[in-house]
């Protein structure tokens, strides 16, 4: 798989185009570093169907994934601040109309994943975009403040045809007050979606929150292909 590299202002953006001449899925994923395309060379090994993909990196993490504010909950994250409404114009509105127009590609669908607050990102774009059709969502920071009670009170702008959703078995075994909270509301998220009426598969990965990335994402966009 070859990418191409891009850039948009100060995002890093790279696409690698499906093989063959039929329009594919193409697959977008925000991550937080630009290695997280390894996660599609694996995918190229374990699915038969063919896939585009576009990988933006070099985010402002803790503003563009995030819908809500939320307070620093640890030495290393945080503070948060609600960003996700002015990143998502720029994914939607400039970002992946001008890759695809750049390499002339008209996909059959768009399929939006992440990790982390990229997870939680992603299940929250199918409240504010009708742009895409499924949604990969691992150890998403479903833990935020005011998430779950956003996704069960809310209404999709578009009904997915799948949503996949995937946490570390020990996440959520700890002491701190927001962290804790991070399986019992990805099960809650779950059970909202699977009222609605959509299609849901729910995974409890072995380890923690950063035990095995890669390989979580690979299951999860496996998963959402084979749908």
């Amino acid at each position: 798989m070859d990418f191409l590299k891009y850039k948009f202002g100060n995002r890093t953006v790279q696409f690698a185009a499906a093989k063959g001449t039929i329009p594919a899925p193409l697959i977008v994923m925000n991550a937080y570093s630009a290695e997280e395309t390894d996660s599609f060379r694996q995918l190229e090994q374990v699915v038969q169907r063919p896939f585009s993909c576009l990988v933006v990196s070099d985010l402002n993490w803790d503003t563009d994934m995030c819908p809500f504010n939320a307070p620093q909950i640890n030495k290393w994250s945080g503070p948060f601040k609600a960003g996700a409404d002015a990143y998502l114009e720029e994914l939607t509105g400039e970002i992946i109309p001008s890759v695809l127009k750049k390499k002339n590609t008209e996909p059959s669908e768009i399929i939006i994943s992440g990790y982390s607050l990229a997870g939680l990102f992603a299940i929250y774009s199918l409240y504010k975009t009708d742009l895409f059709s499924r949604v990969v969502s691992c150890s998403g920071s479903l833990w935020m403040p005011k998430a779950k009670e956003f996704f069960l009170q809310h209404e999709l702008l578009r009904t997915p045809d799948a949503v996949y959703l995937s946490i570390g078995e020990t996440e959520s075994a700890t002491k701190n007050q927001f962290l804790s909270k991070g399986q019992i509301n990805t099960e809650a998220v779950i059970e909202c979606l699977k009222g609605r009426g959509i299609h849901t598969k729910y995974e409890i990965n072995p380890g923690n929150h950063t035990f095995e990335v890669c390989k979580r994402l690979v299951k999860g966009l496996a998963w959402i292909l084979e749908q």
